[in-house]
């Protein structure tokens, strides 16, 4: 991350792809760069890991965290424990396609305010915990 005296760059790479931008500081810091700059940065990387990136320790624990969920509650959701996440988001285990896309779901609604994945998988949940044990057909007629 370099500055400059209105701006500062932003040099990150997640899941093997470098992201770069050029974004203005806060007038009252020139430290910091602007909230709405930082979301916008965020969305950015969020969509191009959406489009374009290949399931990764580090893409899954970064869309993990803009979905705005801690490790626990992404475990429930997906009925795994919270080892689990912590071995994917560690590179100890791979992370499985349908995973990967669950994950890239949940980040992409919350970077454009949505939380459709995050409450479909509540539901889910939720039905789950509900179920009864036992499920009878009902007769069958001749």
């Amino acid at each position: 991350m370099t500055a400059s005296k209105n701006h500062k760059t932003l040099d990150v790479t997640i899941g093997g792809i470098r992201f770069v931008a050029t974004l203005p500081t806060a007038k009252t810091d020139t430290s910091a760069v602007e909230m709405r700059h930082m979301r916008a940065w965020e969305r950015w990387i969020v969509e191009t890991i959406c489009e374009r990136g290949s399931p990764s320790a580090e893409g899954f624990r970064f869309l993990r965290q803009r979905s705005g969920l801690k490790a626990a509650e992404v475990a429930a959701l997906l009925g795994v424990r919270e080892e689990t996440i912590s071995r994917w988001e560690n590179g100890k285990s791979e992370v499985s396609a349908a995973t990967w896309d669950i994950a890239i779901a949940m980040a992409n609604d919350r970077v454009h305010g949505r939380t459709d994945t995050i409450d479909r998988l509540r539901r889910r949940q939720k039905a789950w915990m509900t179920a009864p044990k036992r499920v009878e057909m009902p007769a069958v007629r001749a």
